[in-house]
């Protein structure tokens, strides 16, 4: 399997999708994101990371870090909470 191609797949499919919502504007990291960016990353256990679309933006990678984090109950670190 090469999840590689895979993850390229998604990317390339979401990126023709005419319709993928809006951002959650009650979530202040996501507010101002271009519903038209769409990235993907999935890291493995021993370590490989397989990333396409906008996966390597750092304002993309920090918001889902909140949601994340958020999800958790922790503060977001990215804001020092």
């Amino acid at each position: 399997m090469d999840l590689s191609a895979i993850v390229a797949d998604i990317a390339a499919e979401m990126a023709e999708a005419p319709d993928r919502g809006t951002p959650a504007d009650y979530i202040p990291a996501l507010a101002g994101i271009d519903p038209r960016r769409f990235g993907i990353a999935i890291v493995e256990a021993d370590g490989q990371c397989h990333l396409a679309g906008d996966a390597e933006d750092t304002l993309l990678a920090e918001a889902a870090d909140s949601l994340v984090e958020e999800a958790l109950g922790r503060p977001d670190a990215s804001s020092g909470g």
